[in-house]
């Protein structure tokens, strides 16, 4: 009997098995070299041709190993680079930043940002940067500005203001740790929020998670306004219609608790308040709305 599949289908299909496949082939090779049993075994057995690849293969995950621990840990890594233009300047010697974010939602760590800084006057010169893969919406030119100030040609103003690469760079990571939290917070809103608590929907209006409108089953839409730190800067609620003002009166209850938490006996509630250490893992802290965010501490 012919099959009614369509042969594009079949195609996806098949794609999609063989990368799953090689997912799960990965996973167990790196699960399989990472094992200390393993490499006791290989060690201890008699030295051959293949033993001799295979203890470089597992000699090889170690140092990958080791080196995402060490990124996973730090934060911010640095890296030499050389730049392949032949007419770059200092002879192409770059500087290279990695960046790496956590992320509490997906529990595990987002793709690692870039930064790549040069010294246009050669060695022993000020730093500048010359490219990264940080998002738009996170202000390096005007943190480089701050923390690395720079006069071309030599200016005396760049000259009398020290640089501070380490602050420069954990008010880089700190931005793009901020921007990775105000956005989760707000996906974790719009997941768990819904019509048992009166609520319509969670609209989130910019990429960069400081704007975001809840409408209400009364017509009430509140617009939020979120700090780079996550506070809650300002809330404007209008009423598309007369309603029963029952979200109003949940809405003034929870900014009330979030602006004074000494009022009641609970905990302090805030919307998408956390901890943003330049040195740690930033962690949600308690949240109010049915408890939207409370998982991330867990």
């Amino acid at each position: 009997m012919a099959s009614t599949i369509p042969d594009s289908q079949l195609d996806n299909d098949m794609a999609t098995i063989l990368a799953i496949l090689r997912t799960q082939k990965a996973l167990l090779s790196t699960a399989l070299l990472s094992s200390p049993k393993t490499q006791l075994r290989l060690q201890r057995a008699p030295p051959t041709p293949h033993l001799t690849t295979a203890l470089e293969i597992t000699q090889t995950q170690k140092n990958t190993n080791t080196t995402n621990l060490y990124n996973s840990l730090a934060g911010i890594t640095c890296f030499r680079v050389q730049d392949p233009d032949p007419n770059a300047v200092d002879e192409g010697k770059v500087l290279g930043v990695r960046i790496d974010v956590f992320s509490s939602l997906k529990r595990r760590f987002e793709v690692p940002y870039f930064v790549l800084l040069n010294q246009p006057e050669g060695e022993g010169g000020r730093l500048r940067v010359h490219k990264h893969t940080v998002p738009v919406c996170v202000p390096v030119e005007a943190l480089g500005e701050r923390f690395l100030p720079y006069a071309p040609g030599g200016g005396e103003e760049g000259d009398r203001r020290p640089q501070d690469v380490g602050r420069f760079l954990r008010a880089v990571r700190r931005e793009c740790v901020c921007l990775r939290k105000r956005v989760e917070a707000f996906e974790m809103v719009k997941a768990e929020l819904g019509r048992a608590r009166g609520v319509v929907g969670v609209r989130v209006l910019d990429g960069e998670g400081r704007e975001a409108e809840i409408e209400f089953v009364d017509k009430y839409v509140a617009r939020i306004s979120v700090d780079t730190d996550g506070t809650i800067g300002k809330v404007v609620v209008r009423n598309g219609s007369r309603g029963s003002g029952a979200s109003m009166h949940l809405l003034n209850q929870e900014l009330e608790e979030h602006m004074n938490p000494s009022a009641n006996h609970h905990q302090p509630h805030a919307l998408l308040e956390w901890q943003a250490g330049l040195s740690t893992q930033p962690t949600f802290a308690n949240i109010d709305i049915s408890s939207t965010m409370k998982r991330s501490n867990e």
